[in-house]
């Protein structure tokens, strides 16, 4: 199958279909690129030039429209009457003409290929460039990762140990808030206790005072009935008196004195 003739105009590359303008300088046009510039004239001065290659075209036969799919009864009387030698002429440039177009399609889609595959291998490049730049971005983001998750793990022990010395100082404030508690318990005691003692002393010294005062004096009415028992208490004849040390110091009485430090009289 015969491919078909293009438009020579570099704006147009369309096909020219059944009818077309044919030039002298071996260039096809379709009618309306044809017509945009006049070539179809017969006026040799408003005709313009080619739009191929710019030669000028002043004679009326330079540019015709040619019938490209003529009749039967077109071709059979077409060269009617022509020599052979004019028959043969007419061919020949009719074939130079297609060849001519043949071989500008060939250079025009060699320039077009051409074109393209620059086109692709700056792509190509551009392609393999971003890529290689996306690998290393990724890499650099899996380590940058793979430090994040160290450092993650790194922190995330700090926080348990924190966590842990956070337990056992709180344990040990604890144990020391406890100890506190007690000493601020017995600190409180104590006075309370010296309180009570020194009550019980006064309560003691506000007492009738017995006939004792003899003691160190009358030494041979009470003789060997002074003792002291287990519990330190020193014993006074058919008596059964018990008197705080405090209270036998005021009195001036130095005896013997019990663990529980009273004396019992007896």
């Amino acid at each position: 199958m015969e491919h078909s003739l293009n438009c020579n105009a570099i704006s147009c590359r369309k096909p020219v279909g059944d009818r077309a303008v044919v030039t002298s300088c071996s260039h096809i046009f379709c009618l309306d690129c044809a017509n945009s510039v006049n070539l179809p004239g017969h006026d040799p001065h408003t005709r313009s030039e080619c739009p191929a290659c710019k030669a000028h075209l002043p004679h009326p036969d330079d540019a015709v429209i040619s019938n490209l799919v003529p009749g039967e009864e077109y071709k059979s009387i077409v060269l009617c009457g022509l020599s052979p030698n004019v028959i043969m002429e007419c061919a020949g440039r009719a074939l130079s003409f297609w060849a001519y177009q043949t071989t500008h399609e060939i250079y025009w889609q060699q320039c077009l290929n051409s074109k393209l595959a620059n086109r692709f291998t700056k792509l190509n490049m551009e392609y393999t460039k971003s890529m290689n730049e996306a690998k290393a971005q990724v890499e650099t983001l899996q380590n940058q990762i793979s430090d994040l998750l160290h450092e993650h793990e790194l922190l995330k022990k700090k926080g348990e140990d924190y966590l842990q010395a956070y337990k056992d100082k709180s344990r040990k404030l604890q144990q020391i808030h406890n100890l506190y508690e007690k000493v601020k318990r017995r600190a409180e005691e104590g006075p309370l206790q010296q309180a009570a003692s020194d009550a019980v002393d006064s309560s003691i010294l506000a007492l009738p005072q017995p006939n004792v005062l003899g003691l160190h004096t009358k030494q041979s009415n009470y003789g060997s009935s002074r003792n002291f028992d287990q519990a330190g208490h020193l014993g006074l004849a058919n008596r059964s008196t018990y008197i705080p040390q405090t209270r036998l110091n005021h009195l001036g009485v130095d005896g013997g004195w019990s663990q529980a430090g009273q004396l019992r009289c007896d």
